[in-house]
């Protein structure tokens, strides 16, 4: 059982704000290594002029509270598809200071490893890049709306949710609980604003005090999760989900569709052996595993 006065127990909202930009880049890149714009490199775009960027080629998002205008920038619905050549959208986070929960370049570090590792970013995000920009590029024509959305998340997560991001890298980095199951337990419990999640979950706010009394804590959305990364943001392996709603995020309703159903758990069996690898299994597989009599008490 995890016992640890050292997690956060407050909800922080850090910055929510977002600023990004879409442009063209037709030049290849190397499979672990997209490349950022030139004129991007060793500033942030945010302290350089905008007509300056426009200049250049880079237009900057429309709605600063979140992505939700994207679908429309990229040319994927509405009559003004003005951005439909871009490709690429670079991202600048304003990672959370403060004097209580400061953001440091090591959590960014840890934060980006154990997300490519688990496929939460994809395979050419190149983390050295990213650290020493402040910043990320991906390919908007390489992925589905829905893992580019993931990944944004992902990264959005170190600016606006400072207590959500520390929580987790202590759980994983300390008593090694799978990473995707962390993300979901401490969506329960430190996620400030919901909907800027892939996911959704009815949130306790530290209630219970104790956060590992909490008793149903559904590790099917864990499940959920890895079944859309492996239908590449989907609802199934032929995309028909993705190409019939390709003009919104459908993110939360998918992972909902994909989760394993009845796997709810209370949070002090959260270090249980056996929740890793049965995870990645369906519902049918689970029934065959004779580990699952171990866990009837939490299903």
């Amino acid at each position: 059982m995890i016992n640890d006065t050292k997690f956060i127990k407050n909800v922080f909202n850090g910055n929510s704000s977002v600023r990004y930009f879409l442009y063209k880049d037709d030049n290849t890149y190397k499979k672990n290594r997209i490349n950022f714009p030139s004129e991007a490199i060793g500033t942030r775009i945010n302290k350089l002029a905008l007509n300056v960027q426009k200049e250049k080629g880079f237009i900057t998002n429309t709605n600063l509270a979140c992505f939700a205008n994207l679908p429309i920038e990229l040319g994927l619905r509405g009559n003004s598809p003005i951005l439909k050549g871009c490709n690429r959208i670079i991202y600048y986070p304003n990672f959370y200071t403060s004097d209580k929960f400061d953001i440091t370049k090591d959590h960014i570090k840890k934060w980006y490893t154990l997300c490519k590792k688990h496929s939460l970013l994809p395979e050419y995000f190149n983390i050295k890049d990213a650290v020493e920009n402040e910043a990320v590029v991906f390919d908007t024509s390489a992925h589905s709306l829905n893992m580019l959305y993931i990944y944004l998340c992902m990264v959005r997560f170190l600016a606006a949710e400072p207590t959500y991001v520390l929580n987790v890298l202590r759980m994983c980095c300390t008593y090694k609980i799978n990473f995707v199951v962390a993300l979901v337990f401490f969506t329960y419990t430190n996620v400030y604003n919901i909907n800027h999640h892939f996911i959704h979950v009815n949130t306790y706010y530290m209630k219970p005090k104790n956060i590992f009394n909490i008793e149903n804590i559904d590790l099917g959305i864990a499940a959920g999760i890895y079944k859309i990364i492996d239908n590449k943001g989907a609802l199934d392996k032929e995309g028909s989900i993705f190409n019939n709603t390709k003009g919104f995020f459908t993110v939360n309703n998918t992972i909902d569709s994909l989760k394993s159903d009845k796997f709810k758990i209370p949070a002090n069996k959260l270090k249980s052996s056996f929740i890793p690898k049965m995870l990645k299994l369906s519902n049918d597989e689970l029934a065959k595993r004779p580990e699952i009599k171990k866990l009837k008490e939490y299903i």
